[in-house]
This record gives C-alpha cells, sequence and structure tokens, in this order.
C-alpha cells in the first residue's frame, strides 16, 4: 500500500512539477467541474456494472494477493473498465469545455482570451489520463499479486 501511494504521488508530482515550471497554475488541477466528469463519471459507470461490495474487493485484491482466479479476474475487469472510462471521461469533459467555451464566446474576445480557456479545457483529458495511470496500476498489481 505505501509503495503504490508513494508511487502514485510520485507520478503526479512529476505531473504538477513540470506543469509549475513552465508557470502553470497548479489550482487548475483542482477545478471542480474536471474533477466532477473525470473521477465521477467513471466512478458510477463501474457502480452501474458492479456493487460496492465488487468495488471494495477490487481495492483489496490490488494490495494484497488474492488466490481465487474467478475473483482475482473480476477484479481485473473491473479495473480495466475503470481505465478505460477514464479516459472516455477526460474526452467528454473536453468536450463540454467547448462547448462552453464556445458557447459563452464574445465578439470582443481576443486569441489570448481563447487559448486561456481552451487551456483550462484540457485539464479534463488531463485529468482522465491521470486517473486511467491509477487504474493501470491497480489492475497491474491484482494480476501480479495472485501469481
Amino acid at each position: 500500500m505505501k509503495r503504490f501511494l508513494l508511487g502514485t504521488l510520485a507520478t503526479l508530482g512529476v505531473l504538477l512539477f513540470a506543469f509549475v515550471f513552465e508557470g502553470g497554475n497548479p489550482l487548475n488541477f483542482i477545478l471542480p467541474s474536471p474533477l466532477i466528469i473525470t473521477f465521477g463519471m467513471p466512478f458510477f459507470a463501474v457502480l452501474a456494472v458492479w456493487d460496492f461490495k465488487t468495488w471494495g474487493r477490487a481495492w483489496a485484491d490490488a494490495f494484497a494477493a488474492q488466490t481465487d482466479p474467478a475473483r482475482r479476474q473480476a477484479s481485473e475487469r473491473l479495473w480495466e473498465f475503470w481505465e478505460k472510462l477514464c479516459y472516455l471521461a477526460g474526452i467528454v469533459g473536453f468536450i463540454a469545455g467547448l462547448t462552453i467555451i464556445f458557447a459563452s464566446a464574445k465578439p470582443d474576445w481576443s486569441i489570448q482570451d481563447f487559448g486561456k480557456y481552451f487551456s483550462v479545457g484540457l485539464i479534463s483529458p488531463l485529468l482522465g489520463l491521470c486517473f486511467a495511470i491509477v487504474g493501470r496500476i491497480l489492475r497491474y498489481r491484482v494480476t501480479t499479486r495472485g501469481n
């Protein structure tokens, strides 16, 4: 568990460091709408297929060896589903952001205004990729801990 947390935090920390190093605003990563879309959509989609008990077992299987191959396979499928949905949620968040940007565009906006809003709109795909990486790590942990 400790290695997973440290590795995941270090992975995200590298991204955040590079972002800030190049002059980005780190507060953009905690904007509510991109977070809600990129985490909430996959979360509720997983719960539409599996129940909370299976979700909990998938977490447990990622951190402890599971000898039951059927349970391990179910956890692998859940994390694979989560990963794919995170990619899709990032795209959905980006499209939703573009829709809002273009719908609220004013005639006097400059290219700098569009650039600023467009760059914030790219946070959703970035968060989606980060959550997908976590899903891939957890799926791999389930796979390797059972062998």
